[in-house]
Formats: C-alpha cells, sequence, structure tokens
C-alpha cells in the first residue's frame, strides 16, 4: 500500500500542480476566464460535437468524439437562460458565458489535459511529458483495487 500512497501523493500534488502551472504560462497574459471566454466555441464542440451551432462557419470542424463532458462544460461556463439567438436556436453556443472570477485550482487533472491538448499548441516534448503523466494516472486509477504496487512496477511508473 505505501508504493500505491507515493505515487498518488506524486500525482496529486506535483503532476497537477505541474500541468496547471504549463497551462497557465500557456495561457498569459490573460485569466483563466478570459481564455475561457475567447475559447468558448472550441470548448463548447469538445462537449457538443453533433452538428452545427449558432456561431458556427461554413465548413466548421468537430471532434470525432465528446472529449469533456456536460458537468465539466458547466463547470466552465454558465448557460444564460434568455438569448436571443436567431442563428440556431436549437444549437446556442453564445448562450454561454465563461464562470466568473474561475480560477485553474478548481478543475481537475483530467480537464486541463483535454483543455492543453485541444487548445495549446505542444511540441513533441511537451506532449510526450502530458502522455506520460496522463497514462501514470490511468494505471495508479487502476491499481486502487488492488492492495499495492509491487517494487518493480513502482520504479518503472517513477521513472516515467
Amino acid at each position: 500500500m505505501e508504493n500505491f500512497i507515493r505515487m498518488f501523493m506524486l500525482l496529486r500534488e506535483v503532476a497537477v500542480g505541474v500541468i496547471r502551472t504549463f497551462l497557465k504560462d500557456n495561457i498569459k497574459p490573460n485569466s483563466f476566464e478570459t481564455f475561457l471566454q475567447q475559447n468558448q466555441h472550441e470548448l463548447y464542440h469538445l462537449c457538443y460535437n453533433r452538428g452545427r451551432c449558432c456561431s458556427c462557419g461554413l465548413s466548421p470542424t468537430f471532434p470525432r468524439q465528446a472529449v469533456i463532458r456536460k458537468a465539466q462544460l458547466d463547470m466552465l461556463f454558465l448557460q444564460q437562460p434568455v438569448v436571443n439567438c436567431s442563428s440556431n436556436p436549437r444549437s446556442c453556443s453564445c448562450s454561454y458565458i465563461a464562470t466568473q472570477n474561475i480560477e485553474l485550482d478548481t478543475i481537475d487533472i483530467t480537464l486541463c489535459i483535454a483543455i492543453i491538448n485541444n487548445l495549446i499548441t505542444l511540441n513533441q516534448q511537451q506532449n510526450d511529458c502530458l502522455t506520460e503523466i496522463r497514462n501514470v494516472r490511468n494505471e495508479i486509477s487502476h491499481f486502487a483495487h488492488t492492495d499495492d504496487i509491487d517494487g518493480a512496477e513502482f520504479y518503472r511508473m517513477w521513472e516515467q
């Protein structure tokens, strides 16, 4: 159980901070709220990827599958109930505004990585590091159902 706790704490205390700092550095000088508002349309389609919305141009591109869940979108944005959208009221993205005073500390590692992977241009090394953090996080989640991580597995994960 000791190795599991050590890896969990590394992810919780170090990796999450590294990822949030990386995202913060890539959105400067804007606040997280401003960054969200500037990328509102793209974030909307990371959740709703089934068709055009009121803000889409002539040739929109959507992710093949939803990248974020509605609960995650609702954490980032508030949907205004009364918006006079004449373009496409059934699929209206313009009714979403960034949550006022939202901070990076309020979102989890999964949502941070989704935002980075879809809105920030990464070089190969940055992409590899994020992928490795995500993979170790997923492995740790699966180990939560067992007693512990054996020594060899712990050192393999630690060195990544």
